[in-house]
């Protein structure tokens, strides 16, 4: 419920359209998807998920405020920015695409010259750096590791005994081949995916050259329009 909230307020921050009405219509909108969306029930059904849940939380709190910051210049926020981002960091790290979605906003949104672009990818550069260094710390000070990483489980990962740079490669394209079917085609989609669930295909296969086209399309057409 406070993931659908964060997720309205980020979108108003962001000002897609100017016209306030279209703008809260975009905001309810995109919020009842991502309510009533197959794909986000393993997430909210299984404990193990809510480390998905805070990152996503603490990801969208970091981001709407780095876009107030760059709105109103109350700099008082960056704590918050940062703050936000530490935590959403500590529970997992998939929250780093909260640093780049306000980049994209504020350069495809906002009137802004080259120097002031400069400065936002400084600034998050800075961000970014910061934030590590106090997760790693926090980490030192706090946290025992009590289970190994999954990716070195033979039993999940099929890159256990392949695993080379033309292979993460190829693995990171058929993700994201799946992220957009199921995205798509909410079919066939499983709460666990043991080995090789998701195939290991060879990095030149044309579901890779698929995925790469669809997806710089999308890109294109994003700043297209």
């Amino acid at each position: 419920g406070v993931i659908l909230i964060k997720i309205y307020q980020f979108i108003v921050a962001s000002k897609f359209y100017q016209d306030e009405k279209k703008l809260y219509l975009l905001a309810f909108i995109s919020a009842l998807i991502f309510l009533v969306h197959t794909n986000h029930v393993s997430v909210v059904a299984n404990i193990k998920s809510r480390d998905n849940l805070l990152s996503m939380l603490f990801g969208l709190l970091s981001a709407t405020q780095f876009i107030k910051l760059f709105d109103d210049k109350k700099w008082w926020r960056i704590l918050f920015v940062i703050f936000y981002i530490v935590v959403g960091f500590l529970s997992k790290l998939d929250c780093y695409i909260f640093l780049i979605a306000p980049i994209l906003i504020i350069i495809l949104f906002r009137d802004v010259s080259l120097k002031k672009v400069a400065v936002v990818l400084f600034a998050i550069l800075f961000i970014f750096i910061l934030t590590f260094l106090i997760r790693d710390y926090l980490k030192g000070q706090t946290f025992q590791p009590i289970v190994k990483s999954i990716f070195f489980d033979a039993s999940k990962s099929p890159l256990y005994n392949n695993d080379t740079t033309m292979n993460r490669l190829s693995m990171a394209c058929i993700t994201m081949f799946y992220y957009l079917k199921f995205l798509i085609i909410p079919f066939g989609y499983y709460f666990y995916y043991g080995y090789n669930q998701i195939p290991l295909l060879p990095l030149l296969h044309p579901l890779n050259f698929l995925t790469i086209f669809i997806y710089l399309a999308i890109g294109i057409g994003c700043v297209y329009f």
